[in-house]
Order: C-alpha cells, then sequence, then structure tokens
C-alpha cells in the first residue's frame, strides 16, 4: 500500500499511521482494542458498531447512520448491494443486532423457541420492506416513464406494456455477499432488465439451432429467418449494430418485493462432497456423495419481484436504418420471448414469464 493511500485512510478513519521505528509491526491499519469505545465511535449515545470500518461519508458517520437506519429515501439498491451487515462483527454488535431483530419479528414468533430467524432472511425482509413502502420511487418512475416516452416519440418507437405471469427475478447469479444477488436500476433504485438482456433474449428465442454434425434444428428460430433477426437486432461479425434500438424494461410504477426460497436437498451430490463408505471385505473406499433422502436440505433465501407487476419494454427504429416495419416484426418476436422462454432466473420452474396487457385487454373487450 502507497504512502499516500495510508496517509488517506488515516485522515478518512481518523486511525493515526504507526511510526517507522515499530519493528516487526504489520503497516495495515491498526483494528479496535478492547474495552469501551472512544467517543467518536458511539452512535446516539449508544455502544453501536464504529462507522469507522464502513466506507461512509464523515458526516453519516458523525450523525451515526447505520445500515439498520436509513432515511425512507434512500436506495434501496445500496442497501442491499452495499450495507449488509446484520450479523457480522463482535458478540456485542451481535447482540444488540438480535435486540432489533425482536422489535422486529412479530411477537407470535417471538413466543416459539426457534424465533431467532435466519439472518439472511430478516435482512431480505428489511431490504424488501424498505423497498416496498418507499415514499419517491413512484414519482422517479413516473418521470422516467415521461422522458423516455418523450424519445420514443422523436424517435418513432414504441412501449410496450407486459406484466409478470408469476414471480420474476434478474441477476440471481450475481456476486453478492448472501450468495443470491439481484439487478437494481443504478438511479432509480428498482428491479428491471438491461436493454442488452433484452436483445439476448429475442436473440435466444429467435436463434434457429442446429446440430454441426447431422443439421438437425434444435432451436425454436426459423432458420429461414435468421438473416432477418441479424438485420434487426445486429450481429457482431457482419453486420454491425441491427435497425432496431432496445431500451431496459422497467416497471411502470413501483414493484412488490417477495422473499422467496429454494430448498436444494441434494447439495453435497451436487457439490460432489466425499463419501467414504465400509466394504464388505473390511475396506474402506471413498465415493461421491449419492442423492438420497437422509442428505439435509440447505434453504437459500432470495428477493423476487411479485406476480401481476407491469413491465415497460421499448423498441425504436434505428434512425436511418429502421422502419415501422421491422417495429412490428421486433415486437412480434419480443412477445415470443416473454411468452414462451421468459426473463431472467429461474425460469425452468416459471419464474420470469410474461403477458401482454394489449391482449388482455383485446380479450376482455370481445
Amino acid at each position: 500500500m502507497s504512502d499516500d493511500m495510508k496517509t488517506q485512510l488515516s485522515k478518512a478513519f481518523n486511525i493515526p499511521l504507526q511510526k517507522d521505528n515499530e519493528k516487526g509491526k504489520k503497516d495495515y491499519l491498526k483494528q479496535e482494542k478492547k474495552g469501551n469505545p472512544k467517543p467518536q465511535e458511539k452512535h446516539g449515545g449508544k455502544d453501536m458498531p464504529p462507522n469507522r470500518y464502513l466506507p461512509l461519508y464523515d458526516k453519516l458517520k458523525q450523525e451515526g447512520t447505520t445500515p439498520r437506519k436509513m432515511a425512507d429515501s434512500a436506495h434501496t439498491g445500496l442497501i442491499f448491494d452495499k450495507f449488509c451487515d446484520h450479523w457480522s462483527g463482535q458478540t456485542k454488535w451481535k447482540e444488540q443486532i438480535d435486540t432489533q431483530r425482536k422489535q422486529d419479528i412479530p411477537k407470535a414468533t417471538l413466543s416459539d423457541p426457534s424465533w431467532n430467524v435466519n439472518p439472511k432472511t430478516w435482512f431480505l425482509n428489511t431490504v424488501a420492506k424498505h423497498h416496498n413502502d418507499h415514499k419517491v420511487t413512484d414519482g422517479l418512475l413516473k418521470s422516467y416513464h415521461s422522458r423516455r416516452d418523450a424519445l420514443l416519440a422523436a424517435l418513432k418507437g414504441k412501449s410496450y406494456p407486459f406484466k409478470t405471469s408469476w414471480r420474476f427475478v434478474s441477476g440471481l447469479g450475481m456476486g453478492h455477499v448472501l450468495e443470491t444477488g439481484f439487478v437494481w436500476h443504478r438511479i432509480l433504485g428498482v428491479p428491471y432488465l438491461p436493454g442488452s438482456s433484452v436483445k439476448g433474449l429475442i436473440r435466444a428465442w429467435a436463434d434457429p439451432k442446429t446440430d454441426k454434425e447431422t443439421g438437425e434444428h434444435l432451436g425454436w428460430g426459423d432458420p429461414d429467418a435468421w438473416e432477418e433477426m441479424k438485420r434487426l437486432f445486429g450481429d457482431e461479425k457482419d453486420m454491425g449494430a441491427g435497425s432496431l434500438i432496445v431500451f431496459d424494461a422497467l416497471p411502470v410504477e413501483k414493484p412488490k418485493l417477495e422473499v422467496d426460497i429454494m430448498n436444494p436437498h441434494y447439495g453435497d451430490y451436487y457439490s460432489k462432497k466425499k463419501l467414504k463408505i465400509k466394504l464388505a471385505n473390511g475396506r474402506e473406499q471413498v465415493i461421491d456423495t449419492p442423492p438420497a433422502d437422509y442428505l439435509s436440505p440447505n434453504p437459500i433465501f432470495f428477493l423476487t419481484v411479485a406476480a401481476d407487476v407491469s413491465f415497460k419494454f421499448a423498441l425504436a427504429p434505428r434512425p436511418g436504418i429502421g422502419n415501422s416495419t421491422d417495429l412490428s416484426n421486433g415486437y412480434k418476436l419480443l412477445k415470443e420471448a416473454l411468452e414462451n422462454i421468459g426473463a431472467g432466473a429461474k425460469t425452468a420452474v416459471g419464474y420470469g414469464y410474461f403477458k401482454g396487457e394489449r391482449d388482455e385487454a383485446e380479450k376482455r373487450s370481445i
């Protein structure tokens, strides 16, 4: 670590630098000593985990802001990504966190000896509640869609409302301390599908995959229409940018978030954990753990978008290249992809499928 970086860290966290003549000691920042915390480490008069270990601005550290006491208007995605501290730290900190958890958990649950809900689950419920109670999100979304509609009008594009048929989750495989990620819009703080993901979804649906040896058609797409698909959405080898611009898909209004669970029973089998068995001749043999009902389940909790949430997808013809016919063909492929293969994670078990709201409206009018 450079001397300049050490100086900046020393000022930011109010920790004195070690002297050069201190031999035999490592040159990283000193850790907190046992005993009562220093005055600058107290939060609102209570001995809470010192904020000098969190990457916060000095003003926030002085006022005692913690991940559990964010303002109602705080960005939910940042809380989820950066401030997950609900069970780490020293024992005394964990006791204080458990006290806070008791206040958030219903009394009916506390009367049960197993009240100690998984801290990860509690954190996810905290994030979902913060988002669902957010006071600013609806106004931000309304303003965003208003500006984007004006842009689409100038480009002669269109937005298409689709509603989630069941739950939807995007970014489940992203890196996160809980090992279950979630995609948040960096400015609006809502779940969304990036335009690149929407384009990839359409290409996956239209791809006429064939077996290289037999030539057998393996994909959903029409082999005869593949060239047209590349013209619409681009091809990095031959055509470059396509004739259509694909926009991010964002919720029309603040979506409701729910905590879901997947409960794999064969974790040891999937991870190829070794098992030592004794053979009839008395010898021992090491094998991969087979799938069996005696294996312990491993519940994993994650955030999802609830069913019946409206999202706006948008397409526009690229100026000088695209036209209204391209727009119609692009919408057809988008609709087929959302209804048949779904978007986001866990589509194999029913997540991420959408239904066109225009089609639903037409059915009701008949």
